[in-house]
Protein backbone atom coordinates (compact mmCIF):
# COMPACT_ATOMS: atom_id res chain seq x y z
CA UNK A 1 0.00 0.00 0.00
CA UNK A 2 2.83 2.37 0.87
CA UNK A 3 4.55 1.46 -2.37
CA UNK A 4 1.43 2.33 -4.40
CA UNK A 5 1.17 5.76 -2.79
CA UNK A 6 4.84 6.42 -3.52
CA UNK A 7 4.37 5.52 -7.17
CA UNK A 8 1.36 7.86 -7.45
CA UNK A 9 3.32 10.71 -5.93
CA UNK A 10 6.25 10.04 -8.23
CA UNK A 11 3.98 10.05 -11.29
CA UNK A 12 2.04 13.20 -10.24
CA UNK A 13 5.10 15.28 -9.39
CA UNK A 14 6.22 15.93 -12.99
CA UNK A 15 2.69 16.97 -14.03
CA UNK A 16 2.38 19.32 -11.05
CA UNK A 17 5.73 20.91 -11.83
CA UNK A 18 4.74 21.35 -15.48
CA UNK A 19 1.44 22.97 -14.49
CA UNK A 20 3.18 25.42 -12.16
CA UNK A 21 5.70 26.29 -14.87
CA UNK A 22 2.97 26.83 -17.47
CA UNK A 23 1.03 29.10 -15.12
CA UNK A 24 4.14 31.16 -14.43
CA UNK A 25 4.87 31.56 -18.14
CA UNK A 26 1.28 32.61 -18.81
CA UNK A 27 1.41 35.24 -16.09
CA UNK A 28 4.70 36.65 -17.40
CA UNK A 29 3.40 36.77 -20.97
CA UNK A 30 0.18 38.48 -19.90
CA UNK A 31 2.08 41.05 -17.86
CA UNK A 32 4.38 41.85 -20.76
CA UNK A 33 1.41 42.30 -23.09
CA UNK A 34 -0.30 44.57 -20.57
CA UNK A 35 2.84 46.67 -20.23
CA UNK A 36 3.17 46.90 -23.99
CA UNK A 37 -0.46 47.91 -24.32
CA UNK A 38 0.03 50.62 -21.74
CA UNK A 39 3.12 52.04 -23.45
CA UNK A 40 1.76 52.06 -27.02
CA UNK A 41 -0.70 54.96 -26.69
CA UNK A 42 1.94 57.18 -25.12
CA UNK A 43 4.44 56.36 -27.84
CA UNK A 44 1.89 56.86 -30.57
CA UNK A 45 0.78 60.17 -29.05
CA UNK A 46 4.34 61.43 -28.93
CA UNK A 47 4.65 60.82 -32.65
CA UNK A 48 1.43 62.71 -33.42
CA UNK A 49 2.48 66.17 -32.12
CA UNK A 50 0.82 69.10 -33.92
CA UNK A 51 2.71 70.48 -36.90
CA UNK A 52 3.86 74.11 -36.54
CA UNK A 53 1.82 76.81 -38.28
CA UNK A 54 3.12 77.78 -41.74
CA UNK A 55 5.42 80.80 -42.11
CA UNK A 56 4.32 83.97 -43.88
CA UNK A 57 4.74 84.49 -47.61
CA UNK A 58 7.15 87.39 -47.21
CA UNK A 59 10.63 86.78 -45.78
CA UNK A 60 12.11 90.16 -46.81
CA UNK A 61 10.94 93.74 -47.36
CA UNK A 62 11.36 96.01 -50.39
CA UNK A 63 13.58 99.07 -50.19
CA UNK A 64 11.14 101.76 -48.97
CA UNK A 65 12.71 104.93 -50.37
CA UNK A 66 12.56 103.47 -53.87
CA UNK A 67 9.07 102.04 -53.47
CA UNK A 68 7.13 105.10 -54.71
CA UNK A 69 7.46 106.21 -58.32
CA UNK A 70 9.20 109.60 -58.78
CA UNK A 71 6.30 110.89 -60.88
CA UNK A 72 3.86 110.16 -58.03
CA UNK A 73 6.18 111.71 -55.45
CA UNK A 74 6.32 114.94 -57.45
CA UNK A 75 2.54 115.14 -57.45
CA UNK A 76 2.11 114.34 -53.76
CA UNK A 77 5.11 116.20 -52.38
CA UNK A 78 5.69 119.17 -54.71
CA UNK A 79 8.68 121.35 -54.01
CA UNK A 80 10.70 118.65 -52.23
CA UNK A 81 14.43 119.32 -52.13
CA UNK A 82 15.27 115.62 -52.33
CA UNK A 83 12.99 112.98 -53.82
CA UNK A 84 15.34 110.21 -52.71
CA UNK A 85 13.64 110.37 -49.31
CA UNK A 86 14.93 109.96 -45.77
CA UNK A 87 15.19 106.33 -44.65
CA UNK A 88 13.87 105.25 -41.29
CA UNK A 89 16.55 104.21 -38.80
CA UNK A 90 16.19 100.47 -38.20
CA UNK A 91 18.39 97.59 -37.03
CA UNK A 92 16.93 94.95 -39.35
CA UNK A 93 15.58 96.09 -42.70
CA UNK A 94 14.06 92.64 -43.29
CA UNK A 95 11.77 93.18 -40.30
CA UNK A 96 11.08 96.93 -40.33
CA UNK A 97 11.79 99.65 -42.91
CA UNK A 98 10.42 103.06 -43.80
CA UNK A 99 11.01 106.33 -45.64
CA UNK A 100 9.61 109.87 -45.58
CA UNK A 101 9.46 112.89 -47.87
CA UNK A 102 8.48 116.53 -47.36
CA UNK A 103 8.03 119.52 -49.61
CA UNK A 104 6.46 122.96 -49.86
CA UNK A 105 4.76 124.71 -52.74
CA UNK A 106 2.93 128.02 -52.87
CA UNK A 107 -0.16 126.57 -51.16
CA UNK A 108 0.91 124.15 -48.42
CA UNK A 109 3.48 121.96 -46.73
CA UNK A 110 3.18 118.31 -47.75
CA UNK A 111 4.41 115.24 -45.85
CA UNK A 112 4.46 111.61 -46.98
CA UNK A 113 5.83 108.53 -45.23
CA UNK A 114 5.68 104.77 -45.82
CA UNK A 115 6.40 102.08 -43.24
CA UNK A 116 6.81 98.32 -43.74
CA UNK A 117 6.66 95.82 -40.87
CA UNK A 118 7.14 92.09 -41.41
CA UNK A 119 5.30 90.22 -38.67
CA UNK A 120 6.73 86.99 -37.25
CA UNK A 121 4.77 84.78 -34.86
CA UNK A 122 6.71 83.20 -32.02
CA UNK A 123 3.81 80.87 -31.20
CA UNK A 124 4.10 77.65 -33.21
CA UNK A 125 0.31 77.31 -33.14
CA UNK A 126 -0.24 80.76 -34.71
CA UNK A 127 0.84 81.47 -38.29
CA UNK A 128 2.62 84.67 -39.29
CA UNK A 129 -0.44 85.70 -41.33
CA UNK A 130 -2.78 85.21 -38.37
CA UNK A 131 -0.46 87.18 -36.11
CA UNK A 132 -0.33 90.00 -38.68
CA UNK A 133 -4.13 90.03 -38.85
CA UNK A 134 -4.35 90.31 -35.06
CA UNK A 135 -1.97 93.26 -35.11
CA UNK A 136 -3.88 94.85 -37.99
CA UNK A 137 -7.11 94.61 -35.99
CA UNK A 138 -5.37 96.12 -32.97
CA UNK A 139 -4.27 99.09 -35.06
CA UNK A 140 -7.78 99.47 -36.48
CA UNK A 141 -9.27 99.34 -32.99
CA UNK A 142 -6.85 102.02 -31.80
CA UNK A 143 -7.92 104.20 -34.72
CA UNK A 144 -11.61 103.77 -33.86
CA UNK A 145 -12.46 101.99 -37.11
CA UNK A 146 -16.08 100.72 -37.05
CA UNK A 147 -17.46 97.39 -38.25
CA UNK A 148 -14.34 95.33 -37.56
CA UNK A 149 -14.73 91.58 -38.21
CA UNK A 150 -13.66 90.60 -34.69
CA UNK A 151 -12.34 92.05 -31.45
CA UNK A 152 -8.67 92.96 -31.54
CA UNK A 153 -6.26 91.70 -28.87
CA UNK A 154 -5.09 94.18 -26.27
CA UNK A 155 -1.57 95.37 -25.70
CA UNK A 156 -0.47 96.22 -29.26
CA UNK A 157 2.38 98.68 -28.87
CA UNK A 158 1.89 100.17 -32.31
CA UNK A 159 -1.65 101.43 -31.81
CA UNK A 160 -0.41 105.01 -31.73
CA UNK A 161 0.82 104.66 -35.29
CA UNK A 162 -2.74 104.65 -36.58
CA UNK A 163 -4.83 106.13 -33.80
CA UNK A 164 -2.58 108.61 -32.03
CA UNK A 165 0.51 110.68 -32.51
CA UNK A 166 2.74 107.77 -33.46
CA UNK A 167 4.63 109.62 -36.18
CA UNK A 168 8.03 111.17 -35.78
CA UNK A 169 7.23 114.37 -37.64
CA UNK A 170 5.72 116.20 -34.68
CA UNK A 171 2.17 116.06 -36.03
CA UNK A 172 -0.26 116.59 -33.11
CA UNK A 173 -3.33 114.51 -32.43
CA UNK A 174 -6.69 115.65 -33.72
CA UNK A 175 -8.14 115.12 -30.24
CA UNK A 176 -5.95 117.85 -28.77
CA UNK A 177 -8.16 120.63 -30.12
CA UNK A 178 -11.62 120.79 -31.70
CA UNK A 179 -11.97 121.07 -35.45
CA UNK A 180 -13.70 123.96 -37.17
CA UNK A 181 -17.46 123.36 -37.16
CA UNK A 182 -17.64 124.31 -40.84
CA UNK A 183 -14.85 121.93 -41.86
CA UNK A 184 -15.27 118.48 -43.48
CA UNK A 185 -14.63 116.96 -40.04
CA UNK A 186 -18.43 117.07 -39.60
CA UNK A 187 -18.56 114.15 -42.01
CA UNK A 188 -16.75 111.99 -39.42
CA UNK A 189 -19.98 110.99 -37.72
CA UNK A 190 -21.51 107.57 -36.94
CA UNK A 191 -23.87 108.11 -39.85
CA UNK A 192 -21.01 108.51 -42.31
CA UNK A 193 -20.57 105.57 -44.71
CA UNK A 194 -18.20 102.89 -43.42
CA UNK A 195 -18.40 100.52 -46.35
CA UNK A 196 -15.35 99.59 -48.36
CA UNK A 197 -14.45 101.66 -51.39
CA UNK A 198 -15.93 104.98 -52.50
CA UNK A 199 -18.79 106.63 -50.70
CA UNK A 200 -22.29 105.74 -51.79
CA UNK A 201 -22.97 109.23 -53.18
CA UNK A 202 -22.31 108.24 -56.75
CA UNK A 203 -19.47 110.71 -57.19
CA UNK A 204 -16.68 108.14 -56.97
CA UNK A 205 -14.83 110.21 -54.34
CA UNK A 206 -14.36 108.56 -50.94
CA UNK A 207 -15.90 110.05 -47.84
CA UNK A 208 -13.70 111.42 -45.12
CA UNK A 209 -14.79 109.06 -42.35
CA UNK A 210 -12.36 106.55 -40.90
CA UNK A 211 -13.38 103.13 -42.22
CA UNK A 212 -12.39 99.76 -43.61
CA UNK A 213 -11.33 99.69 -47.25
CA UNK A 214 -11.66 97.06 -49.93
CA UNK A 215 -9.42 96.20 -52.86
CA UNK A 216 -6.11 96.88 -51.09
CA UNK A 217 -4.15 93.84 -49.94
CA UNK A 218 -5.80 91.28 -47.66
CA UNK A 219 -7.29 93.94 -45.36
CA UNK A 220 -7.09 97.73 -45.15
CA UNK A 221 -8.44 100.78 -43.35
CA UNK A 222 -8.08 104.56 -43.58
CA UNK A 223 -7.96 106.95 -40.64
CA UNK A 224 -8.69 110.64 -41.36
CA UNK A 225 -7.90 113.36 -38.82
CA UNK A 226 -8.52 117.09 -39.14
CA UNK A 227 -6.78 119.32 -36.61
CA UNK A 228 -7.49 123.01 -36.06
CA UNK A 229 -5.04 125.12 -34.09
CA UNK A 230 -4.17 128.75 -33.67
CA UNK A 231 -1.52 128.31 -36.33
CA UNK A 232 -4.03 126.92 -38.82
CA UNK A 233 -5.69 123.69 -39.88
CA UNK A 234 -3.99 120.56 -41.13
CA UNK A 235 -5.19 117.14 -42.20
CA UNK A 236 -3.52 113.78 -41.63
CA UNK A 237 -4.56 110.64 -43.50
CA UNK A 238 -3.24 107.24 -42.39
CA UNK A 239 -3.86 104.19 -44.58
CA UNK A 240 -2.87 100.78 -43.23
CA UNK A 241 -3.10 97.54 -45.17
CA UNK A 242 -2.00 93.95 -44.66
CA UNK A 243 -0.53 91.71 -47.33
CA UNK A 244 0.07 88.23 -45.92
CA UNK A 245 2.44 88.73 -42.96
CA UNK A 246 3.43 92.35 -43.73
CA UNK A 247 1.75 95.51 -42.43
CA UNK A 248 2.15 98.62 -44.59
CA UNK A 249 1.37 102.13 -43.33
CA UNK A 250 1.02 105.16 -45.61
CA UNK A 251 0.77 108.57 -43.91
CA UNK A 252 -0.01 111.71 -45.90
CA UNK A 253 -0.43 115.17 -44.39
CA UNK A 254 -1.14 118.65 -45.71
CA UNK A 255 -0.61 121.93 -43.84
CA UNK A 256 -2.03 124.90 -45.84
CA UNK A 257 -0.03 128.12 -45.63
CA UNK A 258 -3.31 130.06 -45.63
CA UNK A 259 -4.83 129.51 -42.17
CA UNK A 260 -8.35 129.85 -43.52
CA UNK A 261 -7.97 126.92 -45.91
CA UNK A 262 -9.24 123.49 -44.83
CA UNK A 263 -7.59 120.55 -46.65
CA UNK A 264 -10.09 118.30 -48.42
CA UNK A 265 -10.20 114.85 -46.88
CA UNK A 266 -11.38 113.10 -50.04
CA UNK A 267 -8.48 114.41 -52.12
CA UNK A 268 -5.86 113.42 -49.55
CA UNK A 269 -7.35 109.95 -49.16
CA UNK A 270 -7.24 109.40 -52.91
CA UNK A 271 -3.55 110.33 -52.92
CA UNK A 272 -2.81 107.97 -50.05
CA UNK A 273 -4.64 105.20 -51.91
CA UNK A 274 -2.58 105.84 -55.03
CA UNK A 275 0.58 105.22 -52.98
CA UNK A 276 -0.91 102.08 -51.43
CA UNK A 277 -1.84 100.75 -54.87
CA UNK A 278 1.80 101.02 -55.98
CA UNK A 279 3.06 99.33 -52.83
CA UNK A 280 0.64 96.39 -53.12
CA UNK A 281 2.01 95.59 -56.57
CA UNK A 282 5.55 95.41 -55.20
CA UNK A 283 4.54 92.86 -52.56
CA UNK A 284 2.59 90.84 -55.12
CA UNK A 285 5.64 90.44 -57.39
Amino acid sequence: MLQTRGVRRAVAAPFLAAAVLAASLTACTSGAEDDAGTDDPAGAGAGRSAAPAPPGRHSTLPEPCGSVAPSLLKRLVPGAEDYDGEARLTYDTDRRAGCKWSGRDSAADHYLSVDFERVVSYDTAVSDDDQAQQEFLALATGAGIPDLPSAAPAGRSGEAKAGGDGTDDGTPDAEDSPADEDSPADEDSPAAPSASGPAADGTGAPGTSSRLLGGIGDAAFVHDRLTARGTGTHRDVTLVFRTSNVLVTVEYSQWPLDRSVVPAGGALQLRARSVAAELVEQFDD
